[in-house]
């Protein structure tokens, strides 16, 4: 097991039962809802686990205990032979749990890792209960038992088959928008003349793109064909929603959902290959620009606010790992002070891997093609690369990253904006009683700038581990309760 008690127990106390750890009384007995947790362990993809901790007690709010109370169980032998036996016999699978007892302060807890289990093995439901009210899914801090939607998910994973290769109903080659091909073709030779696949006919060419597959003797694009070449009318008639984007520009720093609110939105719905060079120049056009006089020279340089790589590899990112089943477009929002890239589909890699090199891929034929045209950086360094562009024009500020499994969404936000800059240190003032450190003025400044904080933006822009965030930004947070900063 990868955390130890003295680990897990403070984490629990700092931050509370969180999507990997849950806890039970388990004074005498494994109790029923322990096997909703097991199975929940075990289906939720890309979680990769979790501990359920036995014989902890939850106190009432604000007790001067904490949040829990160790109890402890009352015969651990007894305990472990039960939550083994249960995992080896009342789930449709074996389930091999990693257990441990462990002393403290005289009482005895019983920690067990459940894995995550093969996606060929799922869904893992109890056995009587059959599969469509037995089987869990681990939303946040709780169980839940798996909708239809959920039990396609997992026979989806089952098969092995990503979403962005199945076949639509009703798809033809006629679906596809010769326009964007040429466009491709257009793109691809600037950047490497002599590519093999530039001397193949359309079709031979989705289909070495893996955009196009045979079935019943007939060539027909699948979902990553049609959202990378697909006409508009093809996919306002499969992909209503699924493949939109939103751009969004507004007057103020907040969004107002007043429809006589000054703003203005434009939907795209096109093929990815037109469609990012399209909506890239207009952000780009649309963001305010930043002067600069050299030294003995006569004309001013005009520089975008934020870089335009930044811009592209931050559109380039929410557009390949996008999830194109969940049913909603991408929203790109200009706030006065910053830019938001707003879609479906939490980031599959981990949160604190995020920036370092690696890449877990949810359409990897839609990614491929992004690298090839270089709309994207190489495989999962884009994060980096945007922090390390940012640096190189002066903005102290890096991306802001917010990834949600429980709603299945992924947030960026630009912040052209150097933290703790003059005009900060001035609002900064009124704090000077509070004694704050580099670290919580940086949080009142962001918490100032998109009206809330979180502990993944703690931990971004003071490179803190999520225990310490969890700490440490409840100071700036009342702070900013007090004085107007959400």
């Amino acid at each position: 097991m990868g955390w130890s008690i003295e680990e897990l127990l403070e984490w629990l106390q700092t931050c509370d039962e969180c999507q990997r750890i849950e806890t039970k009384k388990s004074k005498t007995a494994l109790g029923k809802s322990a096997l909703e947790t097991i199975s929940a362990f075990s289906n939720e993809p890309d979680l990769g686990g979790g501990y359920l901790v036995l014989g902890l007690k939850r106190n009432d709010d604000g007790s001067s205990n904490g949040r829990y109370t160790i109890m402890g169980v009352d015969e651990p032998d007894k305990i472990q032979c039960e939550l083994a036996g249960v995992c080896r016999s009342v789930f449709n699978i074996q389930i091999h749990p990693e257990i441990r007892v462990q002393s403290i302060d005289g009482k005895a807890l019983v920690i067990a890792f459940i894995p995550e289990t093969f996606s060929r093995d799922k869904p893992v439901f109890i056995k009587k209960h059959g599969v469509e009210k037995g089987a869990y899914r681990r939303i946040g801090s709780s169980d839940h038992r798996c909708t239809a939607h959920d039990l396609d998910l997992l026979y989806q994973l089952r098969s092995g088959i990503p979403y962005e290769s199945e076949v639509l109903p009703d798809v033809s080659w006629e679906d596809i928008d010769p326009d964007a091909v040429v466009a491709y073709r257009r793109q691809r030779s600037q950047i490497d003349p002599k590519a093999a696949e530039l001397e193949l006919d359309d079709e031979k060419l989705l289909i070495s793109l893996r955009c196009l597959i045979r079935r019943n003797g007939i060539v027909v694009p699948n979902v990553a064909g049609l959202v990378l070449f697909g006409t508009k009318t093809a996919l306002r008639r499969m992909l209503p929603t699924d493949a939109r984007v939103d751009y969004v520009v507004t007057e103020g720093p907040e969004w107002i959902g007043d429809p006589s609110a000054r703003h203005y939105s434009t939907d795209y719905r096109e093929p990815l290959i037109t469609l990012l060079p399209r909506l890239h120049a207009q952000i780009m056009g649309d963001l305010p620009m930043r002067f600069a006089l050299e030294t003995g020279k006569l004309q001013r340089t005009d520089t975008p606010s934020i870089p335009r790589d930044v811009i592209r590899e931050a559109l380039a990112n929410a557009l390949m790992h996008r999830d194109y089943r969940a049913g909603q477009p991408t929203l790109v929002i200009r706030y006065s002070n910053r830019l938001e890239f707003k879609n479906a589909g939490y980031s599959l890699k981990p949160f604190e891997e995020l920036g370092q090199p690696g890449s877990k891929q949810r359409n990897q034929i839609i990614a491929a093609v992004f690298h090839e045209l270089k709309y994207a950086e190489s495989k999962g360094t884009g994060i980096g690369s945007m922090k390390e562009w940012m640096r190189e024009a002066g903005l102290t500020t890096p991306p802001i990253i917010e990834t949600d499994r429980d709603r299945n969404e992924f947030d960026l936000v630009l912040l052209p904006h150097h933290l703790l800059d003059k005009r900060d240190l001035v609002w900064l003032a009124q704090f000077n009683r509070e004694k704050l450190s580099d670290a919580e003025r940086r949080a009142l400044v962001l918490a100032r700038e998109m009206g809330a904080i979180t502990n993944q933006d703690y931990r971004q822009i003071n490179g803190t581990d999520t225990l310490t965030a969890s700490k440490a930004y409840t100071a700036p947070s009342c702070l900013g309760h007090e004085f107007g900063v959400n």
